[in-house]
């Protein structure tokens, strides 16, 4: 989970504060920071696809890179970044 991933939940759904952190905790969930290598790589990504949302863009990076689906609410947020990605829906 991207740290901008809890950071936008968080904002959006104000009343979910416990229930984000409590995933955030859960062992199967990675906690990543954006680091100078992958900022480069996000911004490729969405450059590459013509839009700005450096979220969706991260969360793409990172699956292709560790081969994992992304999970997603919104999938057509993902989709405008990486049409091929696998998505679990939500």
């Amino acid at each position: 989970m991207p740290t901008f991933a809890r950071s936008e939940a968080m904002l959006l759904y104000p009343g979910t504060e416990p229930l984000i952190e409590t995933l955030a905790r859960a062992p199967y969930v990675v906690l990543a920071a954006l680091g100078p290598a992958e900022a480069a790589a996000v911004d490729a990504r969405q450059q590459a696809a013509g839009v700005f949302d450096p979220l969706a863009s991260w969360v793409v990076h990172a699956c292709r890179q560790r081969g994992w689906p992304a999970i997603s609410a919104d999938p057509d947020r993902l989709r405008r970044i990486d049409p091929d990605l696998p998505i679990d829906v939500l």
